[in-house]
């Protein structure tokens, strides 16, 4: 008996997959277009950014370009939208599409959130589609599964008929309150361990995988990944950092080594955490004037305190060094250097300042006021 369901198992995989590999929906968005006169082809396409500079376009400014009025130009995008939706009904591709989007929702434990929805379509379309044609293309077919719309507390998304959504609002609601409790950010995988350590994980174990269980609460509002892929609660500045200094602590904590000011300012950019530029300027003087989470340690290089870096110059680093035992010089340039990027010779340049440090007579060096 397992024998023939992994058979058949591997058959419908088998299946999935050539569907999968002919799935296109920019094909079948373009085929459906065709149909169209020029005029209704091109007010859509300019509608939902269907065209060559992928731009969507405004009613007033189609109007203008047609010299029709904003109604009228909405009229005819309405119309227009409900014949590609009749025609694709009796389109042949339409059955291998509609098979691939129920796969994916599937997949995703029944339920996925609309954006993750577009990811995901995205992902499998082996050549490269923009994605403004997967939107209007899910718009097209959104009638043959169930919508979830937006509320409250969660996300718009799809599911499929037999799917629960009181299961996905209590996972939500628990996975909430104890990220809520334990006040602290959680990688994704250490979320997940959390999870199935828990009661309501046991309750579910056996429909509960990893993707589903994320598919679940990237549906919630109020839980978010930052861009690191740390999970919390959406308004914690961590996971929506709104403060530069919030970026900086972000950008320096995964990176997990000291920085330069100005590479801490292009990661903020490439990471893009809500669009708006860093400025080297800026960076550096946020790092100058927050004491209490950033040290200097070498010029132009900044890292963590909670990483144990103490601040000061290089000289206070060595009076920390020795305050309780006499060191030798390269026991203090060897302590200094975990604590300074810094060349040796500074370090022994502040070493030759008598009014901070005394040279004993075996060689060692201590506090001159000791």
């Amino acid at each position: 008996m397992n024998g023939k369901e992994s058979i058949l198992e591997k058959v419908i995989a088998t299946q999935m997959n050539e569907e999968k590999a002919v799935f296109n929906p920019k094909t079948v968005v373009l085929n459906l277009l065709s149909t169209m006169s020029e005029r209704e082809k091109e007010i859509v396409s300019l509608r939902h950014g269907l065209n060559k500079d992928n731009q969507k376009y405004t009613l007033e400014d189609i109007g203008k370009k047609y010299n029709i009025t904003r109604e009228r130009v909405r009229q005819i995008e309405v119309q227009s939208v409900k014949l590609l939706k009749k025609q694709l009904k009796e389109n042949t591709d339409l059955n291998h599409s509609l098979l691939v989007v129920e796969q994916i929702i599937k997949d995703s434990g029944n339920v996925i959130e609309s954006q993750e929805l577009i990811t995901r379509v995205k992902e499998i379309i082996i050549e490269r589609v923009e994605e403004n044609f997967v939107i209007f293309f899910l718009n097209l077919i959104k009638d043959r599964f169930i919508r979830i719309k937006e509320s409250k507390n969660i996300k718009s998304g799809w599911q499929l008929p037999d799917f629960n959504i009181k299961i996905l609002e209590e996972i939500i609601i628990y996975v909430e309150e104890f990220i809520s409790k334990t006040d602290k950010l959680y990688t994704a995988s250490e979320l997940w361990k959390t999870y199935k350590n828990t009661s309501e994980y046991q309750k579910r174990a056996d429909v509960m995988s990893e993707i589903v269980f994320f598919s679940f609460i990237k549906l919630s509002k109020k839980l978010k990944a930052n861009p690191y892929g740390d999970w919390g609660l959406r308004h914690w500045n961590l996971i929506t950092p709104r403060r530069m200094n919030d970026k900086i602590y972000l950008v320096l904590k995964h990176n997990g080594k000291p920085m330069h000011f100005r590479d801490i300012a292009n990661t903020i950019n490439t990471v893009e955490f809500d669009g708006k530029k860093a400025h080297a300027a800026t960076i550096h003087n946020e790092l100058i004037l927050d004491h209490n989470r950033y040290v200097l340690i070498g010029r132009g290089i900044y890292a963590l305190k909670e990483w144990g870096y103490k601040p000061g110059v290089v000289a206070d680093v060595i009076g920390e060094i020795i305050k309780d035992q006499p060191l030798r010089k390269e026991q203090i340039i060897k302590a200094v250097l975990e604590n300074r990027m810094v060349k040796e010779s500074t370090i022994v340049l502040a070493l030759m300042n008598k009014k901070r440090f005394k040279k004993n007579t075996d060689g060692t060096y201590q506090l001159a006021q000791m």
